[in-house]
């Protein structure tokens, strides 16, 4: 409490002087403090005595301890030399009466004559005291006192005006007896003066008040009714709640309470919620209560006036500083501020920094500058740099050389080092270059080692500087690798060639072997500039437009092209010395290669040439795509060879039609302007959604929005950019008008600190927006998307709609999510969302065109391949960009596109209900016809190849990226310093979704081999990591501390040799120590399928006792690679799962030997089983699939 004299007040008195504040329950503030000029004081009680000279009484609402007083005193009178006003003072603090407060007061201070006075005075009590009364008073010998502000700092009343509820209430002719009278600051205790509580008679009554956030409780005082029935209160129950479960502080003897009880001894003083009740009385029985006060403070670390802020101080802080949020000397290491609320970077060494302005005192390995948020870049692996300049300390990392290491060594052999001074290269250079430091390609008709050897007979230009390999094939007559070896000459076929399929027979005798196949792939020519464009990819295997009787000449052997089998794989054509590679559509007789040449003077028959646009530039041989299109079943395989081949995906991105297509008059009105949240991004004329307009108002029928046509289909989505001020009602008027039922959100309301769409639905309730009301009736929040229900109605109109938003979270603004398997997924829920009538989708981002244009190519391209068979993704982009500036924004989520509309693809057919998945699995136990094992093992092979595909497809990303700093995302698990602390070398976690540990120890960086598993509300709701080595059990209690484990499941045996295993948990009833922290069990019980022990961890120099319960298989034995009960597996889960909704979501520890296999199990049936519960379906692959991204080897084996 604070106490605030503002006035000055002279009090004459005969013989000493004496200012009596008394310290008063009766009524408090929401706020806990009370400020009070001396003259509102007055007003409010006057002194008992009848003599006005001898002091004035004052009331001050709000009392607790008092820890310590401030008292200024005039300058006037310490100028005049009245010093001795207030040279000689003592402070006694009352809890007694009035009229006896000589007799009872402790003194807190009295001042020594000898020291000097100022004009503000602190005074700290020497112990704290509670009480009701403070007392300032001079000696005898001085007649005046003089004080200019007094105030006074001590507990504070938490409960006041708080919210409060009971079980029931009775209504009597008196009035009634709601909850609320007991925090009114009445304490008048007859029940007709409406200021007690009265619940029904029943046999078990409570009352509870919610203080909104967690105190320290030290002290409870009840006002029990005097008019009536004090009995009623005999053996009540006082109970704390801190997550909405109610435990027992105290209880009071079997006897008849009081007028006021006081409590003061809790075996727990830490709440949010208190709860006063009357439980299992033998008869029926009213709670009533006329007025509660609870006193406290802040709990530890959270201060300020009504604590809301956190202060991290070290050591004990004043309650004066407390409620000013001050640390007075130094902060907890790892904070820094004035309040000590300002975490110290991650990046500094031992998470220390200035407590003035943060700078990093010393850098974490691997960082430098003042915050040390910079890297130390291409430094030796394990050393630094220095923290001012970046400069590597040791020397470079193999590859680079410099000053900062920062640049390239240029082609190395060897291990790719260098001088780090001059870059020149130790081992030589690669093959292909030459000079010192291997920086310059060998010249124009040489390749190889020191540039030695001689290119062959290469079509129109030299060869591969590298390894010789002509880049536009052989000339005429030549073939091999490197086009040095001559072909063989035979006779042309001028009449009908054999079909595709013929066998082989082995009358063309031994000494060479021939096959002449007709042409039956399209070759659609476009000429253009003089230059060819090129090929579509069809899926059918001929065309109905081709001859069979075509004149072919100059048609070679090509011996290095015939498999062992006789079969033809390819067929190349040359023409106006220009190579195409044109591949064949493969049966299960023509997998041979031969080439056929063209030099314009012969007939190539009747071709079609009626398909115009479908061109294509020279690609190579192994490109599975003409035109554009992407057979679904090559689409894999084109990603993945993207990522290797030079005219990558990246590139063809820029080849997009980008910029304005179309006029944006209507957008450029001077009058909707404001209504556009960036320049340059507008809707269309031609295509802009248009509103109906406001009655009197023509000029309100423009939104930033488009119309787009999905795959034949019109008007299938509206594309829009994210609400803000000026648009807001407009965006509801748009989905009242066009019926929409589905909207797509896919931005943060704020990035970065920057606003990228304004709220436009209520958190609870209802809203209005203009003329729509909305209200949130259903909001399910999951880990990476929300998805709310909402209700809307319309001023002077009797019809409401239902809107579902699906809001994905996880998407940063010009990026793309982490992995495609998080959108697909979002993607599924808004596809199997039902509808009541065909409406187009509302689909928006910031802009409405990088995130929202992925998405919407994404759905279009996945009905496309389903119907077609294959995708054209370059196309479906420039039809998208001719309905709305700029859709797909980014070359980073063109690429991610097209993962995208692949994970769709493998995706389908995922999630199933119940019986479908019944049906499922009985299909999948089926042999696969001629692969002699079951579908559902040939999924399980398939899915370990498309991972395959997908890990190289990242490393080789990470590999083009020169900026990236993470060239191998299992870079710390291989650190010296780490390598110890793995069970086994090949099972490392990836730095992507490793958790860092935080407490400080000596001699433990951040370190341990775990992974962060998604479940459907948490993102580390599953944390998994190997059975704790001897030397790592200490980061096994500092992972469980720092992100506050509620579980841990063991599903490994522990009866292992001790020099393999470590021990990390004390037998029951004992306590094990492992550096700061201290474990102890109290309770363990055999639960048929487990043991499920009670265990506390608490950490040296914190109050914080973390409680969890570690669950330990009993039916998972040594050498089974599965339980031998998969009931009892069952029952575990659900153990756990009954814990989990006791304790709160908080993470669930697994952990076996490895830190996968068995604990990958247990988490794909704990998200399976959650998925199941939640939306009634299953979907085991896609849950595989999300954890074997972050951790490899979970479901290692069929």
């Amino acid at each position: 409490m604070l106490l605030s004299l503002n006035d000055t007040q002279r009090n004459k008195i005969r013989q000493g002087s004496e200012k009596v504040i008394v310290l008063d329950n009766s009524e408090s503030s929401r706020s806990s403090w009370k400020i009070l000029s001396a003259i509102e004081m007055d007003s409010i009680i006057q002194s008992p005595s009848s003599d006005p000279d001898v002091g004035t009484c004052v009331t001050v609402w709000v009392m607790d301890s008092v820890t310590m007083l401030r008292v200024c005193v005039p300058v006037d009178v310490l100028q005049a030399g009245w010093d001795l006003v207030v040279s000689m003072f003592g402070v006694t603090v009352s809890n007694s009466s009035f009229n006896s407060l000589s007799d009872t007061a402790q003194t807190c201070f009295k001042h020594n004559t000898t020291e000097q006075l100022n004009t503000e005075i602190h005074v700290v009590c020497t112990t704290e005291i509670v009480g009701r009364y403070l007392v300032i008073r001079t000696p005898n010998n001085v007649t005046i006192m003089a004080l200019c502000d007094v105030r006074v700092y001590g507990g504070r009343s938490l409960a006041y005006g708080r919210n409060a509820s009971q079980n029931s209430t009775s209504w009597t002719p008196y009035g009634d007896g709601v909850a609320s009278r007991a925090l009114d600051g009445n304490d008048a205790t007859n029940f007709d003066s409406r200021s007690c509580t009265h619940t029904l008679e029943n046999t078990s009554t409570w009352w509870r008040v919610d203080l909104e956030l967690l105190y320290n409780i030290m002290r409870i005082v009840i006002y029990n009714r005097r008019d009536c029935c004090p009995e009623r209160l005999t053996g009540f129950s006082v109970s704390f709640a801190t997550n909405n479960t109610f435990n027992l502080v105290f209880k009071y003897p079997e006897t008849t309470p009081m007028d006021i009880t006081e409590i003061t001894t809790l075996s727990d003083n830490l709440a949010q919620e208190v709860e006063i009740s009357l439980w299992n009385r033998t008869k029926p029985t009213a709670l009533t209560l006329c007025e509660v006060f609870i006193f406290g403070d802040c709990q530890k670390n959270v201060c300020g006036w009504t604590c809301d802020m956190y202060c991290y101080c070290d050591g004990p802080i004043e309650k004066e500083n407390k409620i000013q949020a001050k640390c007075p000397g130094k902060c907890i290491t790892g904070w820094w501020g004035h309040s000590c609320n300002n975490t110290c970077d991650s990046n500094c060494k031992g998470s220390t920094c200035n407590q003035s302005d943060g700078y990093c005192m010393e850098c974490a390995q691997g960082k430098w500058g003042h915050l040390c948020t910079n890297n130390c870049t291409n430094c030796l692996s394990g050393t630094g740099c220095g923290k001012s300049n970046g400069t590597c300390t040791v020397g470079c990392s193999s590859g680079r050389f410099g000053v900062n290491c920062t640049e390239p060594c240029r082609h190395c052999a060897g291990d790719e080092s260098c001088n780090r001074s001059t870059g020149a290269c130790v081992f030589g250079c690669q093959s292909g270059w030459q000079a010192e430091n291997c920086s310059i390609a060998c010249p124009s008709g040489m390749y190889g080692t020191n540039c030695s050897a001689t290119c062959g007979n290469c079509a129109n230009t030299s060869c591969d500087h590298i390894n010789g390999t002509c880049p536009l094939g052989c000339s005429e007559g030549y073939n091999g690798t490197t086009c040095s070896e001559p072909l063989k000459r035979v006779e042309a076929l001028t009449e009908s060639v054999m079909p595709i399929g013929v066998p082989l027979g082995g009358a063309l005798g031994a000494a060479a072997l021939l096959i002449l196949i007709i042409i039956v792939a399209i070759i659609l020519w476009k000429r253009r500039n003089g230059s060819l464009r090129a090929k579509q990819y069809h899926s059918e295997q001929s065309d109905p437009n081709i001859s069979e009787s075509q004149l072919v000449s100059n048609i070679y052997e090509n011996t290095a092209a015939l498999r062992p089998d006789g079969n033809v794989s390819r067929i190349q054509f040359k023409e106006a010395g220009q190579a195409i590679n044109q591949e064949l559509f493969r049966s299960d007789e023509a997998d041979l290669e031969i080439f056929v040449e063209s030099d314009n003077k012969e007939s190539l028959g009747n071709i079609d040439e009626g398909d115009q646009q479908n061109t294509y530039y020279n690609t190579r041989i192994n490109d599975k795509r003409s035109g554009k299109k992407i057979a679904v079943q090559d689409l894999s395989e084109y990603i993945n060879s993207g990522i290797h081949r030079s005219n990558s995906i990246e590139d063809e991105f820029k080849m997009l039609l980008s910029g304005p297509q179309h006029e944006m008059s209507i957008a450029l009105k001077q009058i909707n302007k404001q209504k556009n949240r960036y320049k340059g991004m507008y809707a269309y004329d031609k295509n802009r959604v248009i509103l109906e307009p406001l009655p009197d108002d023509p000029d309100t029928d423009y939104i930033n929005a488009s119309f787009i046509n999905g795959y034949k289909k019109e008007k299938a989505y509206i594309a829009a950019q994210g609400t803000i001020a000026a648009n807001v009602n407009d965006f509801w008027r748009m989905i009242w008008q066009y019926d929409i039922q589905k909207i797509v959100m896919l931005t943060g309301l704020n990035e970065q600190g920057k606003q990228k769409c304004l709220q436009y639905w209520p958190n609870e309730g209802k809203h209005e927006y203009g003329m729509i009301q909305v209200e949130l009736i259903e909001e399910d929040v999951c880990v990476e998307y929300v998805v709310r229900s909402l209700l809307l109605s319309k001023t002077g109109s009797k019809k409401q709609k239902t809107v579902d938003q699906f809001h994905f979270t996880s998407w940063p603004d010009r990026g793309v999510p982490d992995t495609a398997s998080s959108l697909v997924q979002f993607w599924n829920k808004v596809r199997h969302s039902e509808c009541t009538h065909d409406s187009p989708i509302l689909v928006h981002c910031s802009a409405g065109i990088g995130r929202t244009g992925t998405y919407i190519a994404m759905d279009y391209s996945f009905d496309e391949g389903k119907e077609e068979g294959y995708v054209n993704i370059f196309e479906c982009i420039n039809k998208l960009r001719q309905q709305r500036v700029g859709l797909v924004q980014t070359a980073e989520q063109y690429v991610y596109l097209h993962e995208v509309i692949l994970e769709a693809f493998r995706d389908t057919g995922n999630d199933m209900s119940i019986d479908d998945f019944k049906r499922h699995y009985a299909q999948m136990r089926h042999i696969t016809p001629g692969m002699k094992q079951t579908k559902l093992r040939t999924e399980f092979e398939k899915l370990q190849e498309d991972e395959r595909i997908y890990f190289e497809r990242d490393r080789m990303r990470v590999t083009k990226d020169e900026s990236s700093d993470r060239k191998d995302e299992y870079m710390d698990g291989k650190l010296p310093e780490n390598k110890t602390k793995n069970r086994f070398n090949n099972i490392l976690p990836s730095e992507r979704y490793r958790p860092f540990l935080s407490t400080i120890v000596p001699g433990r960086n951040d370190y341990i081999n775990a992974v962060c598993l998604p479940t459907r509300k948490n993102g580390s709701g599953l944390i998994v990591t190997q059975m704790p080595l001897p030397d790592t059990v200490i980061d096994f209690w500092r992972l469980v501390y720092d992100y506050e484990v509620q579980s841990i499941v063991m599903l490994n045996d522990a009866n292992m040799p001790e020099e393999e295993v470590g021990m990390y948990w004390p037998e029951n009833g004992e306590t094990a120590r492992h550096g700061p922290f201290v474990v102890t069990i109290t309770a363990s019980v055999q639960k048929g399928s487990h043991v499920e022990s009670m265990l506390h961890v608490s950490k040296h120099g914190e109050e914080r006792t973390l409680s969890l319960k570690q669950f330990a298989c009993s039916v998972w034995r040594l050498n089974e690679a599965v339980p031998k009960s998969i009931d009892g597996f069952i029952n575990l889960i659900d153990d756990v799962e009954d814990w989990k909704r006791q304790s709160g979501e908080r993470p669930i520890l697994v952990h076996c030997m490895n830190g996968a296999e068995r604990s990958g199990l247990f988490c794909v049936l704990w998200c399976a089983l959650e998925k199941l519960r939640s939306d009634r379906e299953v979907a085991i692959r896609s849950i595989v699939r999300q954890m074997r991204i972050r951790r490899q080897h979970i479901i290692p084996n069929f």
